[in-house]
């Protein structure tokens, strides 16, 4: 399967070595197969069996965020395949205690070394939605120092 990142076939190269996988803690019987970025012959046995329909994500998000546990959801602005109005949509559609904290937070810009606009967001009750601007379905790919910023200062507890 080609992949749009060229970038891609080197990590699946690095992640098939057997060193990196005992390091990474992947199970002996396991060591040595090739690792696959996608796999159509998974993806089709999911469909076949109807385990990508049968528990949407936004369940688990809001059990997550019911249980306390802090969430990030970010998306690259230019994502095609999972678009930043459709992730934004589902965040303001999650059912939670703390919903109606998030929900009443507008959505805001957030900026990098300064002034340079990062993209937009939106925090409460626990959750954090995130954009960023100019990057695609792979966002530490596209704009790398943008996506550190946004994990380091979410992992932090710092507003974006």
């Amino acid at each position: 399967m080609t992949e749009c990142y060229p970038i891609i076939q080197h990590i699946g190269d690095f992640l098939g070595k057997k060193h990196v996988q005992a390091r990474l803690g992947v199970d002996p019987p396991v060591r040595g197969h090739t690792f696959n970025y996608s796999s159509r012959a998974v993806n089709q046995a999911f469909h076949a069996n109807l385990d990508m329909f049968s528990f949407p994500a936004q369940f688990y998000i809001a059990a997550l965020l019911e249980r306390g546990i802090r969430t990030l959801i970010y998306v690259g602005a230019t994502d095609y395949i999972c678009n930043w109005m459709g992730n934004e949509a589902m965040t303001m559609a999650l059912e939670w205690t703390k919903k109606d904290e998030f929900r009443r937070q507008p959505l805001n810009v957030w900026t990098i070394k300064g002034n340079q606009i990062a993209g937009l967001t939106r925090s409460g009750g626990g959750l954090t939605f995130a954009t960023i601007v100019g990057a695609g379905h792979m966002a530490p790919y596209d704009k790398p120092v943008e996506s550190l910023e946004l994990a380091n200062r979410w992992l932090a507890g710092e507003e974006l």
